[in-house]
């Protein structure tokens, strides 16, 4: 009886211990995991921006009335900011408290634009008046 009792109690303490390491792993491996969504959605919006600039450059060169729908799915909040021919795209993740910001210049008339997006969403870019706008779709 005394054996028995024994071993539950280096079962406890095995057990105890396996607790133990799950209790550091797991916080570890959740920061780990929104760390890689960030890196994953600040890529996504780097290829968005390169998206973005070749639609104004394209537009750039074409009639008024022209335009072109370019679509966005974020997995974290995104900000797209269009002032003084300037856009800037940033990501933000506010759980981990980074953001990323992707700025590109164009020599183009550009209205101002400012809006968020968490959710798949379209743009519109087109050129009207020999100004090119960027429009939530």
């Amino acid at each position: 009886m005394n054996s028995n009792g024994q071993v539950s109690l280096e079962f406890l303490l095995l057990l105890a211990g396996f607790f133990s390491v799950l209790a550091i792993i797991i916080p570890a491996s959740i920061n780990l995991f929104e760390v890689s969504i960030f890196a994953l959605d600040a890529r996504n919006a780097s290829i968005f921006s390169e998206q973005l600039s070749s639609a104004i450059e394209e537009l750039s060169i074409l009639e008024d009335g022209s335009m072109k729908t370019l679509f966005l799915n974020p997995l974290l909040e995104w900000r797209i900011v269009s002032q003084n021919n300037k856009i800037v795209i940033e990501v933000i993740d506010e759980k981990i408290g980074k953001q990323k910001s992707f700025i590109f210049e164009s020599n183009e008339n550009l209205s101002e634009f400012n809006e968020n997006f968490s959710s798949k969403s379209r743009i519109i870019v087109e050129k009207v008046d020999g100004v090119i706008s960027v429009k939530n779709g």
